[in-house]
């Protein structure tokens, strides 16, 4: 199914964040949150690192960084610049991309539609290699293929099931080295497998050697004087050795821990990064190790000198060296480096979040953020401006001045963690222990009342739409998993059964008091009757890995949301009948998420990420063709209704590509000045006619302009927003 596709160009300073065109907006960590990794300084200024659906660069040697947002959503697999402007990147899912002009733009210059592929490398601007797993359900064989035109033709001129080849080396002069392992009938034994070549990567010789490791890569400074490194099999083995006659002969290094990547400094002198984790350092060519540096994480490093270098990583980690790797400088801000458990906020700017040592607020719509609050905490819910509560081991805490001072709230029967927080007004509250426990206060949490005739069993979420009224997702000992109603504010309860539900229930949302909705394992269902027959709108229903649905909230009738662990959000325009998946700036899980309209909202996740987007998520990820019928003329049709207020249609129309191929196809909204405002559609498109939405409601009214291209094809209409 095609994808349409964002792209931001959203560029950081310490100090300052632009916004991005997408509307999703980094807040914490800055300048980025996702995993970075293919560290390469192209020069002694400009370095360049990869993420998953974007490419970090600095032009200071690290002081600053911008953040290009390559168009595809496909997980980058791997990176390599061949000069300041020119670099490639080759995605999980086997398209190959290429930018010309330092990484601003990126165009799909291949696609080799199979998956797996994990390592691309170019010799100069013509010779590149990209390495590709060919066992589909596992990370082993070795596919590699070779280009010697830029990218654009491929030919495949190596494949085994016995070994797997992780990394390469080319040295120059026609050498090129590749380092991997093989398997032996032994349970988790493995060999070593070399291979070189002589002809520019063309053909490929095997290297007969008697080690017994797992090599992850390796790092040759001339044809004859290399590296191999990775993990070894057995207490005896190394994890690191040297050759000085091209691989002929293997000498073992005094490194035994796992290394995870090895980089040249100077002329004789290395660094690897290893377990536990740790720095090692080597001045004779990798023969002999000492430990440099005891606290280094697991991270992508390159140096522009002996003394100063940078290092990359997990949650969006920079670091800088100038003194050889010896002491690190983070060059991120992080309020926290905590998963983010939950997101509340009173207003358009002031808002809140909770991870597993803090509470944080902000004051500017999530510009910035501060701690308020040292505790561990895993939910909140605030009543207004100043009155709030937040809780989790073993505790609650009430504010009454907007975070400056919090008091204990006591109550009996200590829930250890919470599992929920809600309240009403400033009086009226429940909270919720994890297991059959949950109370009721009526006075601002001063005295509490013991709910407990709902039943017995593990329970996640409640939900009271007002005092009498309320809902417990539950998995009860007994009866199976449902959902328990009350409808005297909790002094009765009555259980309603899903026979086709198996996982736990997340979150449950009402927008009025007869339709609700409850979020579940790949599932969200609704109920239009209170709560006692629940069907499910939403099914994930992918064979390979599921996704936890963890929090959903309703703006309005119409609009909801949902936060999912892949990194992406549902979102609902009909009432909660259907919901479409949309990308965000980031792969990582989310645990909540609050929108304080229907364009504004924030998601906070794993390693204390909170993101922000300002058009209600953005476009869906999917457009599907609306006809079956393959046009034979490329066509942009009038938008309609022309004028409109705030949202339009545009349908389309791409005919057979005339080489064989699909063409990538953009969809463009310029302003009356010829401004570029949205890109709803990037991405290779099938034949077909297709319609989409544009929601013009965060833009002035007046003239806009949609062009359509599609290889050398172009059109243009003009659509008219009167508010």
């Amino acid at each position: 199914m095609p994808k349409i596709l964002l792209t931001i160009a959203l560029i950081f300073g310490i100090n300052s964040v632009l916004f991005s065109q997408s509307g999703w907006i980094w807040q914490n960590p800055l300048p980025q949150g996702n995993y970075m990794s293919n560290l390469q300084f192209v020069n002694s200024t400009t370095a360049y690192a990869m993420c998953y659906n974007s490419v970090m660069k600095t032009t200071n040697s690290g002081s600053n960084w911008s953040i290009y947002y390559t168009m595809y959503e496909q997980n980058n697999a791997s990176m390599h610049f061949v000069n300041i402007n020119t670099g490639f990147i080759v995605c999980d899912t086997g398209i190959v991309i290429k930018t010309t002009n330092g990484g601003f733009n990126w165009n799909v210059i291949y696609d080799f539609e199979q998956k797996r592929f994990h390592k691309i490398y170019f010799v100069d601007i013509n010779t590149g290699y990209v390495l590709r797993y060919n066992k589909l359900y596992n990370y082993e064989g070795t596919s590699l293929s070779r280009t010697t035109n830029g990218g654009s033709q491929w030919n495949q001129i190596l494949s085994d099931s016995t070994y797997t080849i992780e990394g390469l080396s080319f040295p120059g002069d026609q050498n090129g080295y590749l380092a991997g392992y093989g398997s032996t009938p032994h349970p988790n034994t493995f060999y070593a497998k070399f291979l070189r070549s002589t002809d520019n990567g063309l053909y490929w010789d095997s290297i007969s050697n008697p080690l017994y490791s797992r090599f992850y890569g390796c790092k040759f400074i001339n044809a004859n004087t290399g590296i191999a490194y990775g993990d070894r099999v057995f207490s005896s083995n190394k994890s690191a050795y040297t050759t000085t006659n091209g691989g002929v002969n293997w000498i073992p290094s005094d490194l035994s821990m796992r290394v995870y990547y090895v980089e040249q400094i100077s002329n004789n002198t290395f660094l690897a990064s290893a377990d536990f984790p740790a720095l090692y350092k080597s001045t004779n060519n990798g023969l002999n190790w000492y430990l440099f540096n005891s606290s280094f994480p697991n991270l992508s490093f390159d140096f522009i000198n002996e003394s100063y270098g940078l290092a990359v990583g997990g949650t969006g980690d920079i670091r800088i060296t100038t003194n050889s790797g010896l002491n690190w400088n983070s060059q991120i801000i992080n309020n926290n480096s905590y998963w983010l458990w939950g997101v509340d906020f009173v207003n358009e700017n002031t808002g809140y979040a909770v991870d597993d040592n803090h509470l944080l607020k902000t004051t500017n719509g999530g510009n910035n953020w501060n701690v308020v609050f040292t505790h561990s905490l895993y939910h909140l819910d605030f009543v207004d401006a100043n009155t709030g509560y937040c809780g989790g081991t073993d505790s609650l805490f009430k504010t009454t001045n907007g975070g400056l001072t919090f008091s204990q709230v006591q109550y009996t029967n200590t829930p250890r963690v919470l599992n929920e927080i809600q309240f009403l007004n400033a009086n009226t509250g429940f909270i919720m222990g994890k297991y059959e426990e949950t109370w009721k206060t009526i006075n601002g949490g001063e005295n509490w009342i013991t709910i407990s005739s709902y039943g017995s069993g593990y329970h996640e979420c409640l939900f009271f739409y007002n005092e009498f009224l309320g809902f417990i997702g539950r998995d009860d000992n007994n009866l199976g998993v449902g959902v328990s109603r009350t409808t005297n504010g909790g002094l009765n309860w009555d259980f309603h059964e899903i026979p086709s539900l198996y996982n736990i229930i997340l979150d449950i949302y009402f927008i009025d008091d007869h339709t609700g909705f409850f979020s579940t394992t790949n599932q969200i269902y609704k109920t239009t009757n209170s709560g006692i027959n629940w069907q499910s709108v939403y099914d994930y229903n992918n064979n390979y890995y599921s996704i936890e649905i963890y929090a959903i909230q309703f703006i309005n009738n119409n609009v909801g949301y949902a936060a999912i662990t892949n990194g992406k959000i549902l979102k609902s325009t009909d009432s909660g009948n259907t919901w479409k998946m949309h990308n965000t700036i980031t792969n990582s899980g989310f645990y909540d998420l609050y929108f304080t309209d229907v364009n504004t909202g924030y998601i906070v996740g794993s390693g204390g990420k909170i993101i922000k987007t300002t058009n209600g998520g953005g476009s869906p990820i999917g457009i599907e063709p609306i006809s079956s019928i393959i046009p034979n003329n490329f066509m942009l049709y009038q938008n309609y209704p022309n004028p409109f207020n705030p949202v339009t249609a545009i349908r389309f129309s791409i005919p057979p590509g005339a080489n064989g191929r699909n063409e990538i196809t953009t969809l463009k909204i310029y302003d009356i000045l010829g401004k570029e405002i949205s890109v709803p559609v990037n991405e290779l498109l099938a034949p077909g006619e297709y319609e989409i939405t544009w929601n013009a409601g965060d833009f002035p009214s007046g003239v806009y302009f949609c062009r359509l291209s599609s290889g050398n094809l172009n059109i243009t209409r003009k659509l008219i927003f009167l508010k």
